[in-house]
């Protein structure tokens, strides 16, 4: 259960860098 609360953090983590790197490059 641990695993997937980590598992969800990390992707929203991942796609707002994702949505960030985009907007400055």
């Amino acid at each position: 259960m641990i695993e997937l609360i980590l598992t969800e953090k990390l992707l929203v983590a991942v796609s707002k860098l994702h949505c960030c790197w985009t907007f400055w490059h």
